[in-house]
C-alpha cells in the first residue's frame, strides 16, 4: 500500500469503544467507477480487499445514472459482504488506500472517479465522526443500492432492516436536542464584492436583528417578528419543498431555472437534511450558494460534509480560514466545537495558529486557543492542553495571569515537576495581587509538600475565604515550622469560618525535617483519633491537641516541651 496521507493519518487511532480488535465482524461494501475500464475497476477493487477480509456474498454489477451531477458517464455499483478484524475506522482507512492505488484522484463531489469504496454497514455500529457515519446514510435514498440489496444473495428483509438502522443512525447523529443548540451566529451575508463582514455573536446584536431559529442543527435565515409570518413562511417551505422533491431527483436543472433567493433555497436545504435527503441538501445549499455567498449557507453545506466528504469539508475551511477575519474566524470555530465537530475544529485552530507565524496572538486568536487548551483540560487532554497552553504563553509575552495559572496547575498533575510549577506561581503572583482563592490552596500544597512551611502561612495569608481546610494546613506548617509556636490565635479565628463542615485533618507528615521532634507526629494521631463534635475550635483543639481545654493544653504542651 501506499504512504498514508495526513488525512489517514488522523484516522488511524481506532475509536469505538467496546470493540474487540480480535472479533470477526460482518459490513457491507459498495463499490462504484464510472471511468476507463469500469469491470476492471471493480475487480481490482475486490481482489485487494479480499487480500486482508474474506468476501462472503456479493450482488451483481448495475449499471447506474449518475446522481446530481449527470452529465458525466453512468456508474457501474455493486454491494458485497465481507468478514473483517478491523475496526471500522481501520476499515475505512483500508479503503481508502486502495482507491489512491488504484489511481482514483479526487475531483468535484459527486463527480466523475475511477474507483469509489464505502462502508454502508458495520453489523449493528451507529457512529458518527468527522470521517465516517454508520450506517451510511445514502442507504436512506439510493435507489440503486436498494435495487441490489432486495436481490440475491441478500433479501428484501435485509434491505428493510439496513434502511431502517440508517434513518434511526441519521436521527441520533444528525439531529441535535431541542435547545441544546443555542444560537451564536448571526445569519449575516457575505457583501457581493466578497469582502467578510464580522460574524456578530448573538447576544451582542441589536434586538432590532433577528438571530438564526434556536434548537436547529443548521443556520436559517432570520424568522419575523410577527408569529402570523412565521407560520405562513414555514407553511410555504413545506409547500415548496414538497414540490422540490421531484425536480431533485428527475429534473435538477429545472430547479435550477425557479427564481427563488438564497435565504428560501437555504431553508429548504435544512428541511431536506433534517429529512435525511442528504442528496438534495447538498444540492439545495450549492444552488444557494450560486445565487449568494452567504457564510452561514457555506457553513451548513460544511456541516454536512463532516458528515460523510472530509476531505470536501477541510478545502471548505481551509477556503473560509484565507479569506475571513480573526473575529469570524473565532465564530466559525465555535460553531464547530457546539456541534461536536471537535477533530475539525481542532484543525482550524491549529492552521490558524501557523499561518500566523510566531507573531503575538490576536485577541481573537488567543480567546480560541485559550477555550480549546480548557476544553482540553475537561475532557483529560491534559497533554495537549498544557503544550497548548504554552504556545499561548510563550506568544502573549507571558503575563496572562490565566494563563499561567493553568500552565502552574498541569505542570504539577502532568509533568510532576514541582520546582516549575512553583516558579510558575511566584510569576503569577507578579502578574496578580487579587490570585484566585484555589490558585492559592494549590501554591500553599505544593510549598508544604516542599517543607516551605513558611511559605504556606504566607500564601494561606492571601486568602479572602479561608477555609477549615486552610486553617487546618495553616495551622500544620507553623507547628511543622516550630512545634512550640502558639497556634491559637489560628484556631479561635476558625469561629468566623462559615460553610464548611468538620472533617479529620487530611494532610499526612510524609516529608519530615531533618531533627523535627516526633512530638508533631504524636499531635497528628490525635487529629485522627479525634470525635469532631461541637464548634471549630473545639474541634481543632481535639484534633491537633487531644484536648478541647485550652489550660490542659497549655499544661500538656510544657510538659512535653520539658521531655522532648
Amino acid at each position: 500500500m501506499s504512504h498514508l496521507t495526513e488525512n489517514d493519518q488522523r484516522l488511524q487511532r481506532p475509536n469505538t469503544s467496546g470493540m474487540n480488535e480480535q472479533k470477526t465482524r460482518k459490513a457491507l461494501l459498495s463499490l462504484g467507477s464510472n471511468l476507463g475500464e469500469r469491470e476492471q475497476y471493480l475487480c481490482r477493487a475486490r481482489t485487494a480487499i479480499a487480500s486482508r477480509h474474506r468476501i462472503v456474498r456479493q450482488s451483481r454489477e448495475l449499471n447506474n445514472a449518475a446522481l446530481i451531477v449527470t452529465e458525466q458517464p453512468d456508474f457501474l455499483n455493486q454491494i458485497i459482504e465481507i468478514e473483517t478484524t478491523d475496526s471500522p475506522e481501520e476499515l475505512l482507512l483500508f479503503l481508502k488506500e486502495i482507491e489512491r492505488d488504484l489511481g482514483r484522484m479526487h475531483r468535484e463531489r459527486y463527480g466523475p472517479r475511477e474507483i469509489d469504496l464505502d462502508i454502508l454497514i458495520f453489523e449493528d455500529v451507529q457512529m458518527q465522526t468527522d470521517f465516517l457515519r454508520l450506517p451510511h446514510p445514502g442507504l436512506i435514498d439510493r435507489a440503486y443500492l436498494h435495487v441490489l440489496l432486495a436481490e440475491p444473495p441478500f433479501t428484501e428483509s435485509e434491505k428493510a432492516r439496513h434502511i431502517d438502522a440508517a434513518r434511526k443512525g441519521m436521527l441520533s447523529t444528525l439531529l441535535l436536542p431541542l435547545g441544546l443548540f443555542i444560537a451564536s451566529v448571526a445569519f449575516v451575508f457575505l457583501p457581493a464584492d466578497g469582502v467578510a463582514a464580522p460574524i456578530v455573536p448573538a447576544e451582542a446584536l441589536p434586538e432590532a436583528l433577528p438571530v438564526h431559529e434556536s434548537g436547529s442543527f443548521y443556520y436559517r435565515s432570520p424568522a419575523s417578528v410577527d408569529a402570523q409570518e412565521q407560520k405562513a413562511y414555514a407553511e410555504a417551505l413545506q409547500l415548496h419543498y414538497a414540490d422540490f422533491q421531484n425536480d431533485l431527483k428527475s429534473d435538477f436543472k429545472k430547479l435550477e431555472g425557479r427564481s427563488f433567493d438564497a435565504s428560501l433555497l437555504n431553508d429548504l436545504a435544512v428541511i431536506a437534511a433534517e429529512d435525511n435527503d442528504l442528496e438534495g441538501a447538498e444540492a439545495l445549499f450549492r444552488l444557494s450558494l450560486s445565487r449568494k455567498d452567504a457564510l452561514p449557507t457555506r457553513l451548513n453545506l460544511i456541516f454536512l460534509y463532516l458528515s460523510q466528504n472530509i476531505e470536501e469539508a477541510g478545502a471548505m475551511l481551509a477556503e473560509l480560514q484565507l479569506k475571513l477575519s480573526d473575529e469570524r474566524r473565532l465564530a466559525v470555530l465555535q460553531a464547530l466545537r457546539i456541534r461536536r465537530f471537535d477533530v475539525a475544529a481542532d484543525r482550524f485552530l491549529r492552521s490558524w495558529m501557523q499561518a500566523e507565524g510566531l507573531l503575538p496572538l490576536s485577541p481573537s486568536l488567543k480567546k480560541a486557543a485559550k477555550e480549546t487548551a480548557a476544553l482540553f483540560e475537561t475532557m483529560e487532554r491534559k497533554k495537549e492542553a498544557l503544550l497548548l497552553y504554552q504556545e499561548i504563553d510563550s506568544r502573549s509575552g507571558g503575563t496572562d495571569s490565566d494563563v499561567v495559572s493553568a500552565l502552574a496547575r498541569l505542570t504539577e498533575d502532568v509533568l510532576k515537576d514541582r520546582d516549575l510549577a512553583l516558579s510558575l506561581y511566584r510569576r503569577l503572583l507578579t502578574l496578580n495581587t487579587a490570585v484566585d482563592d484555589e490558585d492559592l490552596r494549590h501554591y500553599a500544597q505544593l510549598l508544604f509538600k516542599s517543607g516551605d512551611f513558611a511559605g504556606v502561612e504566607q500564601a494561606l495569608k492571601r486568602l479572602k475565604r479561608p477555609s477549615i481546610d486552610d486553617i487546618r494546613l495553616r495551622i500544620t506548617a507553623r507547628l511543622r515550622l516550630d512545634p512550640d509556636a502558639d497556634v491559637d490565635a489560628l484556631i479561635e479565628g476558625a469561629s468566623s469560618v462559615t460553610g464548611s463542615r468538620p472533617r479529620t485533618l487530611f494532610l499526612v507528615n510524609d516529608e519530615k525535617r531533618p531533627g523535627q521532634p516526633s512530638l508533631f507526629d504524636g499531635l497528628l494521631l490525635n487529629a485522627t483519633q479525634a470525635t469532631l463534635k461541637g464548634d471549630l475550635p473545639y474541634t481543632l483543639r481535639m484534633e491537633f491537641f487531644g484536648s478541647a481545654d485550652p489550660a490542659t493544653i497549655a499544661e500538656d504542651r510544657r510538659i512535653q516541651q520539658g521531655v522532648y
